[in-house]
């Protein structure tokens, strides 16, 4: 047998198996990805704080029940808060059936609420409907709005921005509704605006989605769409911030993943700044201490 004729034969057995795998094997895969972070201009007493994030889920993407058991795996991390960085839909769908998918979101449960933002799929289908969906699925929309959160005693800003490539992103607004402070969290969708968020000082972290890790993984391949190429998967340094981008549930384009498995990042986040209260009661104890 020659050497084309083996290779041949090679190949007719290993790309039904690879592509199977793609299809059928890793988009039901889902990894839950453990983080630690320490969260620079929190209050030290913000300890403990569990915040989960999914992404991207493109519901028609989707096979069977796998909605479904993303939110069992979330509900099983008993967060504080859940957070969903858009592209909930994907343009060309029938929202009628999305509709019924996202149903599903009415499971999650968490201790101080579910937040999510819209991303570019949801603004090229219609951002009416799916804000709608969201409000239906008692999911809080937080595109450029900001809410307080209280965790024993401390105290987390969430806020959000508008898909910055085709949505209607107003950050000089929404850094005006945001509580005074440092401690904060910004979603936004697409990665690369960390650039931006990092330049005004006010966000610890940035969570987004959009990459889908590149979704499709070859060497040094990677199918990053617009907006993603500076952050595409994984924690990032930028400035003093701190830049997560989550790989998502769903696909884009092609049904297919390659050494980029669907998502879930569970946040356990710790603040490293002592109270400024904290700081003036210790001081006054120790001159008190010294000078009896």
């Amino acid at each position: 047998m020659g050497t084309l004729l083996r290779i041949a034969l090679l190949a007719m057995i290993l790309i039904p198996m690879l592509l199977t795998y793609m299809i059928q094997i890793e988009p039901r895969w889902l990894a839950v990805q453990s983080v630690d972070l320490t969260l620079g201009g929190c209050d030290r007493t913000l300890k403990d704080f569990t915040l989960v994030q999914i992404s991207d889920l493109h519901v028609r993407s989707l096979h069977a029940n796998t909605l479904e058991r993303v939110v069992e795996q979330v509900n099983a991390q008993t967060p504080d808060a859940v957070v969903i960085t858009g592209d909930f839909v994907t343009e060309g769908d029938d929202l009628d059936d999305d509709r019924i998918i996202l149903a599903s979101l009415q499971k999650l449960r968490a201790k101080q609420g579910v937040y999510g933002i819209l991303g570019n799929h949801d603004h090229w289908t219609n951002p009416l409907v799916v804000r709608h969906f969201l409000k239906e699925n008692q999911i809080r929309d937080l595109s450029n709005q900001a809410i307080a959160l209280t965790h024993h005693g401390a105290t987390l800003t969430l806020a959000g921005i508008d898909d910055p490539w085709v949505g209607q992103p107003d950050l000089p607004g929404l850094l005006q509704r945001m509580p005074p402070g440092h401690c904060a969290i910004l979603l936004a969708h697409e990665p690369n605006f960390a650039d931006t968020a990092a330049q005004t000082g006010r966000f610890a972290l940035q969570l987004s989605g959009h990459s889908h890790g590149g979704q499709i993984r070859l060497h040094r391949f990677y199918n990053l769409p617009p907006m993603s190429d500076r952050y595409p998967s994984g924690q990032y340094s930028v400035g003093q911030m701190i830049q997560y981008t989550n790989r998502g549930i769903g696909m884009g384009g092609v049904p297919m993943r390659l050494r980029s498995r669907p998502e879930i990042t569970v946040f356990h986040i710790q603040g490293s700044q002592r109270h400024a209260l904290g700081e003036e009661i210790s001081h006054f104890i120790t001159t008190a201490a010294e000078n009896p």
